[in-house]
């Protein structure tokens, strides 16, 4: 059971400067409205206008608070770093724009394990869809390694993951492609590992439009990147920490 107290935001990096993604985002919103734990608040961010807002807070006004903030992002991480900062929620619960939660109990299942304070930050399972087909691509069911490093990402896309905004550390904007994983590792190394939900909860679309598609070409300079951002001086496996470079005062 939630506590009444526990706020939640569901934050939604939003890049669509052609305006041609408001079903992508339309869908998401709705797989949110029929959650049985209804976040406080909704908070779309981008570094432009969005045409179709008026539109999606009609369409939803009865189930949901969205909220939107204009950025000066210049890169997805720096996107996300604004939104949480602009927050309401003691938890954050991100969601891409072309992505969507799967059934009704996705926000209850990514906040449980947060509840106790001895984690930080959770991930939940994805599946990774073809918009035109609606053929499932791949699936993950998270897994935290420290092979991450090497770019062997096994938790998912950033949808997966909900945290306690108390225990947010910022992406690093100077990735493109890579952010995620770069990320994992600075909230692994500052406040230890996920809750891995071991169920298939967020629908990761696959399409044309995506950055992933141009980003991969940045692999081999952001692997150095990584490299350089963890450093690591000593590991402590019993007590599941990493005395590294990235670590925040």
């Amino acid at each position: 059971m939630i506590y009444l107290m526990v706020t939640l935001s569901v934050l939604i990096p939003v890049h669509d400067p052609n305006q041609e993604y408001e079903d992508y985002i339309s869908d998401a919103l709705s797989s949110i409205s029929i959650q049985k734990h209804k976040p406080d608040q909704v908070l779309l961010v981008a570094n432009h206008e969005i045409s179709y807002l008026e539109s999606l807070r009609s369409r939803f006004r009865d189930t949901l608070e969205i909220e939107f903030k204009i950025s000066q992002a210049n890169s997805a991480a720096e996107n996300i770093n604004f939104g949480v900062r602009e927050s309401k929620g003691q938890f954050v619960k991100l969601l891409f724009q072309d992505d969507k939660l799967i059934g009704d109990d996705c926000l209850t299942e990514s906040l449980r394990p947060l509840l106790s304070n001895r984690f930080k930050w959770s991930v939940v399972g994805s599946a990774s869809v073809d918009r035109t087909s609606q053929k499932v691509v791949s699936s993950i069911f998270p897994k935290y390694t420290r092979k991450i490093i090497l770019g062997t990402n096994l938790i998912g896309a950033p949808s997966v993951v909900c945290f306690n905004k108390d225990f947010y550390v910022s992406m690093d904007p100077e990735l493109k492609y890579m952010f995620d994983c770069d990320w994992y590792l600075r909230m692994a190394h500052n406040f230890g590992k996920p809750f891995e939900v071991k169920r298939i909860a967020v629908d990761i679309g696959v399409h044309d439009g995506q950055a992933t598609h141009w980003a991969k070409d940045l692999t081999t300079v952001e692997l150095q990147i990584l490299d350089r951002n963890h450093k690591r001086k000593s590991f402590f496996p019993r007590l599941n920490k990493v005395n590294c470079t990235c670590l925040v005062n």
